[in-house]
């Protein structure tokens, strides 16, 4: 009775005969238009391999992608303007070696942080002023002794979390003094240990970072009184709640509309955050969080 159900559902939600096909490769354009709603506009190329990694900037201007890659050469990120969906002909960050794991801006869109399969991560930085060239390399550092999954950065960008393989998670803030604001000198100011290896993470307002692990463990730390050198385990979620497979992406709800206030059995105000998740066990959670 449930697989009828479940036929009828699909079959009523379809538009066309062609789509009642079980689908055995990505689809095409024109099934994408028939029978989505959101069909393709355009394809970026440039890449020799299957993508890996794929950025935006939050102003919308430039997407940043990167490829599988065994060598420094196909290691490359290529950017992208949004307005003409062209390759931007001085735009490559090279950098890494190795397959380029995940790539994020910062908030304000000055820095790009990529972190690779060779163990490092990279930084680049804005070119106020010059389209042809907007970003470009200013620093590197071998970060851990396994494969680097994932990166974050915090809310006000002063600081960014790498997790690995190595069942660590880094954070990192850059170096400042009153004579100088470079961007390129950072330091790993606290290291998290966790029980397996670390496949995905993301900050939160508040100096909040939820973590994924490959066992589908999510367990979220924060820096204890605003002691950005200083975290603990704040939430361990209910198992029965995680996946059952490696989390493959975690991602809190936008800072605009992420947080409200929630009272509990006793009538204390309690904030609340919004965290999704997907997974190797072809799961998507949305799991709302208490604190």
């Amino acid at each position: 009775d449930e697989l009828l159900i479940r036929q009828q559902t699909f079959t009523e939600t379809l538009t066309t005969s062609s789509s009642l096909k079980i689908l055995e490769k990505p689809p095409f354009e024109e099934q994408l238009l028939q029978n989505t709603l959101w069909p393709e506009i355009d394809k970026l190329y440039g890449h020799g391999y299957e993508l890996i990694s794929v950025g935006a900037s939050h102003n919308g201007k430039y997407v940043a992608c990167a490829c599988k890659a065994t060598t420094p050469e196909d290691a490359i990120i290529r950017l992208y303007n949004t307005t003409t969906w062209k390759e931007l002909s001085n735009g490559s960050l090279k950098s890494h070696s190795l397959t380029v794991t995940k790539i994020r801006f910062s908030h304000n869109d000055k820095l790009i942080l990529s972190v690779s399969r060779d163990r490092t991560w990279s930084l680049f930085e804005k070119c106020e002023g010059n389209e042809a060239t907007p970003y470009k390399f200013i620093t590197k550092y071998k970060a851990h002794a396994r494969i680097i999954w994932d990166c974050s950065w915090s809310h006000d960008d002063l600081l960014f979390a790498t997790a690995s393989r190595d069942k660590t998670v880094k954070v990192w803030n850059r170096e400042t003094t009153l004579q100088s604001q470079d961007q390129s000198q950072w330091r790993c100011i606290t290291t998290l240990k966790l029980n397996d290896a670390v496949t995905a993470i993301d900050f939160a307002p508040r100096f909040i970072v939820a973590i994924g692990l490959e066992n589908g463990q999510i367990l979220c730390y924060q820096s204890e009184q605003m002691q950005i050198d200083k975290w603990s385990l704040i939430i361990d979620i209910d198992r029965n709640n995680c996946h059952v497979a490696s989390v493959n992406c975690l991602t809190f709800r936008s800072t605009d509309t992420n947080s409200n206030t929630n009272s509990d059995s006793h009538g204390e105000v309690m904030d609340r955050l919004q965290l999704a998740s997907c997974g190797s066990d072809w799961s998507v959670r949305i799991l709302n969080l208490d604190f």
